[in-house]
């Protein structure tokens, strides 16, 4: 069965061979009539052939290839491309058997070269979209202080339990966040907004940053709402799942805290609230590698609906004329 490590394998070999322009493969006698597919280097040897395993594997098991990062899914299909089930092999006892594979695998480097150019441009893309999604995100945190004058906003990080990282897949991982934003929209009356974002790491392996908006007017207790989302996580992934309460320790943001309340008129508190938000539209290098084309590592609550402002309109800086 495929995993996600053997993903992220191919992923470490096309990062390599973006560093590399000039990685070839060469075949090297070893004695004792044997014959070694060389690379270089035992990495880079090592990368090319976990790389190639994985082609292969996905392969066996998934009819197509549908994987968001456009450098996994070109290298995936390359292999595909060429009909030689002996390409992971490193030694053989014949030359000819060995040149021939040697040559395949540039044939498949080569080819990568020069598709990974228009990659690139799918990648810009991305990024592009990457910052609207930042500035709409903005004006999103913008909006719910628009139609709200206080937001109590409380972030907590989920994560998974470590005897659960070898077991966990993608599609497992998104369902639980499917699952669990669900049951919070329909816990907390008060929930007015929220955003989210999905990241790999290999201490953390999936884990997920997550900032909530309430209206300051119904709930005031940030640490306990946070503690009240991290158990609402834990009893999603049947007591599997970790978190952590950052309104629980809001002294390691120093000078740039933006979580519990952030009151309408606060211009800096708003603003460093809006920088640290719009970081969760960051693309995730390890979760495009893992993930579908049609599956997201970043959303939001759905757009707030803007408040009828019959009467005097409320402006920031005439906030002393509004209290007369």
């Amino acid at each position: 069965m495929f995993n996600v490590q053997e993903l992220l394998d191919v992923q470490s070999l096309t990062m390599t061979l973006n560093n590399f322009h000039d990685f070839r493969v060469n075949v090297r006698y070893v004695g004792d009539d044997r014959y070694e597919v060389w690379a270089g280097n035992f990495r880079h040897g090592e990368e090319l052939r976990k790389a190639i395993r994985a082609a292969l594997n996905y392969l066996d098991v998934y009819r197509t290839i549908d994987i968001a990062d456009p450098d996994v899914s070109t290298f995936v299909q390359l292999v595909q491309d060429i009909d030689n089930p002996r390409l992971e092999h490193r030694y053989h006892a014949d030359r000819a058997a060995a040149e021939r594979i040697c040559r395949d695998i540039n044939q498949v480097i080569t080819m990568f070269q020069r598709k990974r150019r228009m990659n690139a441009k799918i990648k810009s893309d991305r990024k592009r979209m990457e910052a609207r999604n930042s500035r709409s995100l903005a004006v999103y945190c913008d909006n719910l202080l628009d139609a709200h004058s206080r937001l109590l906003v409380v972030r907590v990080d989920l994560g998974y339990a470590k005897d659960r990282y070898d077991f966990l897949t993608t599609h497992e991982v998104i369902q639980d966040r499917i699952k669990f934003l669900k049951k919070v929209s329909r816990k907390f009356d008060g929930l007015v907004g929220y955003a989210w974002g999905m990241e790999y790491g290999w201490k953390r392996r999936y884990h997920f940053h997550m900032v909530f908006m309430f209206n300051g007017a119904v709930h005031r207790s940030d640490v306990r709402l946070g503690n009240q989302l991290g158990e609402l996580w834990k009893d999603t992934c049947h007591t599997d799942g970790t978190y952590f309460n950052c309104n629980a320790d809001t002294a390691r943001y120093r000078d740039s805290c933006y979580l519990g309340m952030v009151d309408y008129y606060d211009e800096y508190k708003r603003q460093v609230m809006k920088d640290k938000v719009t970081y969760l539209c960051k693309l995730d290098d390890y979760v495009t590698a893992l993930i579908k084309k049609n599956q997201r590592c970043y959303g939001r609550m759905e757009t707030p609906v803007r408040r009828s402002r019959a009467g005097r309109p409320r402006t920031r800086h005439t906030r002393l004329a509004d209290l007369d």
